[in-house]
């Protein structure tokens, strides 16, 4: 009977449980971290493009799109703040 009071596999498979839960948690955890790792790369690879480009204002509608560039930009600076703000959870 599995489960039982006083059975071995019950007892082997409940420390396997625990064992394996906590070596998932800590996976999550450096997954999580390596995760915010990328975000935060990705973000400063769209803010130097965003400031690479060059408006061409003599063409239809850049306005609109460098102001709306602009808008990205303030957007993607303050996640890239708040995400290194964070403290490190791997550990």
């Amino acid at each position: 009977m599995v489960g039982a009071p006083g059975n071995r596999w019950a007892a082997w498979t409940d420390e396997a449980k625990w064992r394996h839960d906590g070596l998932e948690s800590m996976v999550d955890k450096k997954k999580a971290a390596r995760d915010r790792a990328t975000v935060r790369r990705h973000l400063r690879e769209f803010i130097a493009a965003l400031d690479r480009r060059v408006p061409h204002v003599e063409r239809v509608g850049e306005v609109a799109i460098a102001r709306a560039a602009a808008a990205l930009r303030k957007k993607a600076v303050q996640r890239l703040a708040e995400l290194e703000a964070e403290p490190d959870k791997s550990h």
